[in-house]
């Protein structure tokens, strides 16, 4: 399969890092990399509110956040002097949005499968604030049964998905609307979202069950509603096809001693593999090998699109394949140039940021 045309300067400083990113805005300047590309992929939903009322903010892709009176801070604890504040939300669902991002579903090694991640800020006057010592924000976001709110580090290069060490407890246990074990809350507005949602997701996963589930964070930040993948794994070898990328000359350098080396001669050091699971959520980064090869360990079994992404710096010309589905039968799939079972072959080709969109919307 082939992506063509160029892709915009957005989605080229997430997929290929901070050295080809966009002029940020200045809201986001001080915040560090990964996340300020993350978030120029996006329009936050914004919201102003009084910080001494109850109040209860509906993002446009499901998620409804709930602060207390009082709960919003500034950074040495003190309460905001503005009598309004701003809350902003960013919310990343869709395949697409997390690809363009540039996050993955991973906890250090461990791999998740989610049900969706956001993003939360707030400011008093351009002074950030965050949740007082003792309170929590309570979110509600579409998931299945047994998923836990996560917490996003950056760390080694991606946003790494971490189980706070206690989040807040719930706070209240005599709201007749939440069970005492997955605090469901079932509105019907939430119902309304619940069917928009099933007509939007993948056949593959149209008989899986989505609620509004509520949960309470003690932060402010990213925050991923996840579970752990208890699969078994598989590793696949993939093999980067560049017979369309344009020829470079100048000195020759072997790959195999050299990788590295190899790789920069190439103008392959912001390239980028991931694997895409379209039975379950989730999304995880490859390990380069040598200059043309990548290491991807993924749930035994599981359907997997492999995704290749690179730029050539001399023209600005965006590159990126993706091989068809494989799993535990990778028939059909081009092989790698060894031909070893296990070795996948992606041919890049031009692209586009509308074609990506496109060939990732019908994974979920």
């Amino acid at each position: 399969m082939k992506i063509r045309h160029l892709i915009p300067c957005s989605l080229l400083a997430l997929l290929l890092g901070p050295s080809m990113a966009c002029l940020a805005d200045s809201s986001l300047q001080s915040k560090p990399d990964l996340t300020q590309l993350a978030l120029e992929t996006k329009e936050p939903v914004r919201f102003a509110i009084d910080p001494q009322r109850v109040v209860d903010l509906k993002g446009k892709e499901g998620t409804v956040l709930r602060f207390k009176p009082g709960s919003l801070v500034l950074k040495d604890g003190s309460a905001p002097t503005a009598k309004r504040v701003e809350v902003r939300l960013w919310e990343f669902y869709s395949c697409f949005d997390v690809l363009n991002a540039g996050l993955v579903t991973q906890s250090g090694k461990r791999i998740l499968e989610t049900a969706g991640m956001i993003y939360v800020e707030a400011d008093s006057d351009g002074q950030p604030l965050r949740l007082a010592e003792g309170t929590s924000m309570d979110v509600s976001m579409p998931s299945p049964e047994g998923m836990s709110l996560f917490r996003g580090i950056e760390k080694e290069g991606v946003i790494d998905w971490q189980l706070p060490g206690a989040l807040a407890p719930r706070p209240d246990k005599r709201n007749p609307l939440l069970s005492t074990d997955q605090r469901l809350v079932r509105t019907p507005r939430s119902e309304r979202y619940l069917k928009e949602l099933a007509s939007r997701t993948a056949a593959s996963r149209q008989g899986g069950r989505f609620d509004l589930k509520e949960y309470f964070s003690g932060e402010l930040g990213w925050i991923n509603c996840d579970k752990f993948s208890q699969q078994e794994r598989t590793e696949y070898e993939v093999v980067i096809d560049r017979a369309q990328l344009p020829k470079r000359n100048g000195d020759v350098v072997n790959k195999e001693e050299a990788p590295n080396a190899a790789a920069a001669l190439l103008g392959l050091d912001d390239e980028r593999v991931v694997a895409i699971f379209t039975g379950t959520r989730g999304v995880i980064s490859a390990t380069r090998k040598d200059a043309d090869r990548y290491l991807v360990s993924v749930p035994k079994g599981e359907p997997v699109i492999l995704v290749a992404i690179n730029q050539d710096d001399g023209t600005n010309q965006l590159y990126a394949g993706l091989s068809a589905t494989i799993g535990g039968n990778i028939s059909g799939v081009r092989r790698g140039a060894n031909d070893l079972e296990n070795s996948v072959s992606i041919e890049l080709g031009p692209s586009s940021k509308d074609d990506l969109q496109r060939a990732t919307s019908r994974l979920w």
